[in-house]
């Protein structure tokens, strides 16, 4: 679902001397068509009739960004546009747009100075949007004509996955992996302040750092930045995004002026391939940078990840480590459910929590019956979780972020016991013992071959603690368990 802060979306708009104009909504319940909402606010104006208003000298294309599904299983696309305008007051916006008919969407535009534009309280401002302005000069179109049409600014497209500020200090770079369908790419979550100057200039007036850096004592569990589930490997498309994040990160700790911020941590949620496979990637990107580097993971993690470890110094961690990341605090959740060493981290200053694979964009979380998968850690897990405060957002391993962590948790665990009702229902209905595969074609109907195997992981594990809770009995099941 549309999180209550996203029901505010807008549009960006550069006024000539550097100020931008937000379009702000007067809108309390989810649009009926979200998506469309999303993507299209200056459409509903018309962009034409925008560009021939009076004192409009230059209106141009200047970004082009892919947003997430926030409320629907596909992506879509949002254009911004600069806008040369000559007059200073707030414009006066037409009730309707006069080329399709459609009902204006806000109730009031302004003007807002570049410099102050994070220090509104009441403007959201979305991933893609910061993204764009942090990546927009305040004088970028002072080079312009005033009766130019064309932008100063470089267009960019959405050919490469930008890193997306979802809350301070936190990125979400989703990098093309080796993953189950319908996914293809895995989150690659980014901790740091290497953005925290871009902000200052936006008027942030936050405060992201919990403990001094000079106060913490090294070297425990104490880096400039860390990085979360590095995915492809070299062989891969997604490899050249990695290594990009990788320089970047580089660049930024070589800078830092304390010996406890020049080293990275590379976490580890799960062993999974499609989240340690980009760990020699890493290493060949930092080998011989001055920068010290260790990998975080569960021990029964990395007793099954040893052949991506090469020479990377490993850290075994079990939950209840607390990490401090140039100044901000992370704790290190253990999480179990989908393996046994899943372990997941929550940034007590922002409410940000990346939870592996123990949750996805969309869809429902496959447990790993060979990994010591449990379908009771899985629940008990998600309601731990759900006890985390503050809890803001999730970021999921695949598919996108959610701004309603509570409604997912909770979604996640209803669908669990749905399942489970299901299956107590199939089993009580057949003469015992059912096998596995009459109770998964009933359960699980009319689902695609390719799945087969992944969901009757999940059904094994249904059944393994529907037995333990004494609610079917062992002997009502042919397999066994």
């Amino acid at each position: 679902p549309l999180h209550r802060s996203m029901l505010r979306f807008h549009s960006l708009v550069w006024l000539r001397g550097g100020s931008l104009c937000f379009f702000r909504r007067a809108r309390t319940t989810p649009p009926s068509s979200p998506i469309r909402d999303l993507v299209h606010p200056v459409g509903y104006w018309g962009f034409p009739s925008l560009h021939d208003r009076p004192g409009v000298h230059g209106a141009s294309h200047v970004a082009t960004r892919t947003i997430p599904a926030y409320s629907l299983p596909q992506m879509a696309t949002v254009d911004y546009y600069s806008i040369v305008h000559s007059d200073a007051a707030d414009p006066v916006l037409p009730t309707d747009d006069p080329q399709n008919g459609v009902p204006f969407q806000y109730d009031a535009i302004r003007w807002v100075p570049f410099g102050k534009v994070l220090s509104v309280p009441s403007f959201k401002i979305t991933p893609e949007t910061l993204d764009v302005i942090y990546q927009l000069s305040p004088n970028s179109l002072k080079t312009s004509s005033s009766n130019d049409t064309t932008s100063a600014t470089t267009t960019t497209t959405t050919d490469a996955p930008h890193p997306l500020e979802y809350l301070p200090g936190v990125e979400c770079i989703p990098v093309p992996s080796y993953t189950l369908p319908p996914f293809d790419h895995t989150n690659c979550i980014v901790f740091s302040q290497h953005n925290a100057q871009k902000r200052a200039t936006l008027g942030d007036q936050h405060h992201h750092s919990i403990i001094p850096p000079a106060s913490i004592s090294p070297p425990h569990l104490s880096y400039g930045a860390l990085l979360v589930d590095p995915a492809p490997p070299f062989d891969h498309e997604g490899a050249p995004v990695l290594r990009k994040i990788v320089k970047d990160l580089k660049a930024y700790l070589l800078q830092a002026k304390h010996d406890t911020l020049r080293r990275i941590a590379v976490f580890i949620t799960h062993h999974h391939h499609d989240h340690v496979n980009g760990l020699p990637v890493v290493e060949a990107e930092l080998k011989d940078a001055g920068i010290d580097v260790e990998v975080l993971a569960h021990p029964l993690s990395l007793a099954r990840m040893q052949h991506v470890l090469g020479e990377l110094k490993p850290r075994p961690i079990v939950g209840a480590d607390i990490i401090h990341v140039d100044g901000a605090q992370l704790h290190v959740i253990a999480s179990p459910g989908h393996t046994d060493g899943s372990l997941s981290i929550h940034d007590c200053g922002t409410g940000a929590l990346v939870a592996g694979d123990h949750v996805v964009g969309f869809g429902s979380s496959v447990l790993d019956v060979s990994a010591g998968g449990d379908m009771s850690d899985y629940i008990a897990s998600c309601q731990a979780l759900l006890k985390l405060e503050p809890l803001e957002l999730i970021f999921p391993a695949h598919g996108p972020p959610s701004y309603e962590p509570h409604t997912m948790l909770n979604n996640f665990i209803q669908h669990r016991m749905d399942r489970e009702q299901k299956i107590i229902q199939v089993v009580r209905a057949r003469p015992p013992p059912v096998s596995l595969d009459v109770v998964l074609d009933e359960v699980y109907a009319g689902l695609a071959p390719e799945l087969r195997d992944k969901a009757m992981s999940n059904l094994l594990l249904h059944i393994r603690k529907l037995v333990k809770e004494g609610v079917i009995a062992s002997s009502m099941i042919a397999s066994a368990l």
